[in-house]
């Protein structure tokens, strides 16, 4: 399927139009050439989402700042803390640092998510690094750079799109009523692109006061910054888990694997209590198989197959990580907190792996709540 900016902007438009419903044109001399950029404007927080979820830089530096990584609290779906978002010592398990970590972005650069941001799109043949000159055209039309977002569109291949069709997706769930992330901690052979889910625990979130758009799990590491609002009132009886993969440049995914079926991966299955499993492929038009559900793009408008519930369930391994679940969106909230303030409330002298993972377990959602 071959991308335009015109194409992206009626996927904005038709599948998020409350979100993208503002947009207009800017022109910017690039590289000695005048050209003109479709551009969206969103709320704030809408758009921290976005550039975590797809990777769209913020032009608050030269050479653009990324977020997309940085909300990684577990790799896997244990209780070992990332390595690239946590700073070490590898002999008293103490922890120094956490590095680049949303809360500290917002707390540095507050305004990035109370001012509306601009959001440019911009198609690229060839050379990618193209947000220096983007930062400077901005400020040589006396424009201020840190008033936007850059989304690079990859004109020659569909597969940098990936992150913005995930962002959509998401976006659909949370409309129906799961909660969703698209960095999912999973196993040590590969992990599904997006996850929703419904768990009893948002049950406690729903009395508490707090964003009612909070649907991304990546917003709650940022919960503390976000003007509250009062969170729809909520009921979940069980834990639902949904899984997802996108493909852009070929029909065939691994979704089967992350299902659970060892007779296709008889030696990479991690885990299989995934309740249900969809293919996101824009172009593709049936699903293959009953158990693996489908959404397409057909006409730029995302469209559902739904799957028959996955037969290779193992429900004692769903009972684990419901548990384990409750202690993730635990530990998503902790990061709320610098390590000093997580010393002064939890009355430790020093944090180390061990006593971050006995807070998260000891504590009950509420505790922790009610520090925010």
């Amino acid at each position: 399927m071959k991308f335009t900016i015109a194409k992206v902007v009626n996927l904005l438009k038709i599948n998020l139009p409350d979100i993208f419903n503002n947009h207009s044109q800017i022109e910017l001399l690039l590289n000695e050439k005048k050209e003109t950029f479709t551009i969206f404007e969103l709320e704030g927080t809408e758009a921290f989402e976005f550039a975590l979820c797809t990777g769209a830089a913020y032009l608050i530096q030269k050479y653009g700042y990324f977020l997309v990584r940085a909300i990684k609290l577990f790799s896997h779906r244990n209780y070992q803390l990332t390595s690239s978002r946590f700073r070490i010592d590898y002999k008293t398990k103490e922890l120094l640092s956490i590095k680049n970590s949303p809360i500290d972005f917002i707390t540095k650069n507050p305004e990035l998510i109370l001012k509306s941001k601009k959001i440019i799109l911009l198609g690229f043949i060839g050379v990618s690094n193209l947000e220096d000159n983007v930062y400077e055209s901005l400020i040589n039309k006396g424009l201020n750079p840190e008033d936007y977002l850059l989304f690079k569109i990859d004109l020659n291949s569909t597969e940098c799109l990936e992150g913005l069709f995930e962002y959509i997706v998401c976006k659909y769930f949370n409309k129906i009523g799961y909660f969703t992330e698209n960095q999912v901690p999973w196993g040590y052979h590969g992990r599904p692109d997006i996850a929703a889910y419904k768990h009893p625990i948002f049950n406690i979130l729903s009395e508490f006061i707090v964003p009612s758009f909070i649907q991304n799990l990546c917003l709650l590491k940022i919960i503390k910054k976000i003007e509250s609002q009062r969170f729809p009132k909520i009921y979940y009886s069980d834990y639902e888990v949904l899984i997802g993969e996108v493909k852009t440049l070929q029909h065939s995914t691994q979704i089967e694997k992350y299902l659970g079926n060892h007779q296709l991966y008889p030696k990479n299955i991690d885990w299989k209590f995934a309740d249900y499993g969809y293919e996101i492929v824009p172009d593709k038009k049936s699903p293959n198989k009953d158990y693996i559900g489908l959404i397409n793009f057909s006409s730029d408008t995302l469209n559902i197959f739904k799957p028959q519930k996955n037969p290779f369930q193992n429900l004692i391994e769903k009972e684990g990580d419901y548990k384990w679940f409750e202690n993730y969106i635990k530990g998503l909230l902790l990061y709320n907190f610098t390590l000093d303030e997580l010393k002064s409330k939890f009355d430790k002298n020093k944090i180390t792996k061990d006593i971050f993972i006995e807070i998260l377990k000891h504590n009950s959602i509420n505790d922790i709540l009610s520090l925010l």
